[in-house]
């Protein structure tokens, strides 16, 4: 799945849609994304967006589930945050509906996604859980997701010290690092 695919290509390109709309599943795969994210139970800071509960989202979720793998993508789910977060129950229908990867700060992560073989973890690590990469790559997170930067720094350019701190993750870890772009780069 998604650590296979990051594995064969440094450069994988994962879009995480602004919000949940069709139309932008479709312009994120012309684009050439390799994976597409959802979201679900979160109020997204970057985008300003609030998403809804799998119940709510399920409809939306099979329709871009139908897409990217017609098109041989991947499809993953940022399931809640530490307000709301999907059930067990939702997280299994979600593995049955096709989803990939869950990408969830761990913090967050409930140890049933350690569990869930068919869902990839992509566990996000954030300014305050960076410390705990190692413990993470020996706990079977399949993916790490270097979302670092603090919230009041988003959408500022990306500096050499920055790239200083991607680098000690990606030397730190055996697993694939996905580096989100909360910056301009």
């Amino acid at each position: 799945m998604l650590a296979e695919v990051m594995n064969k290509n440094k450069f994988t390109l994962v879009v995480s849609l602004p919000k949940n709309d069709i139309e932008l599943v479709k312009e994120a795969l012309l684009g050439g994304a390799d994976a597409v994210k959802v979201h679900l139970n979160v109020h997204h800071f970057a985008s300003g967006v609030k998403y809804g509960s799998f119940a709510q989202e399920k409809e939306f979720l099979t329709e871009a589930y139908a897409l990217v793998k017609e098109q041989g993508k991947l499809l993953g789910v940022v399931p809640g945050d530490g307000g709301e977060y999907a059930s067990k129950e939702d997280i299994e229908a979600m593995g049955n509906l096709g989803v990939d990867f869950m990408s969830t700060y761990v913090e967050y992560a409930p140890l049933s996604l350690l569990k869930n073989k068919n869902i990839e973890l992509c566990g996000a690590i954030g300014p305050d859980t960076q410390s705990h990469l190692k413990e993470l790559c020996e706990i079977e997170t399949d993916i790490i997701e270097a979302s670092i930067m603090e919230q009041s720094d988003y959408r500022k350019d990306l500096s050499v010290f920055d790239l200083s701190k991607y680098k000690r993750i990606v030397a730190g870890s055996n697993k694939p690092v996905l580096v989100p772009t909360q910056k301009n780069i």
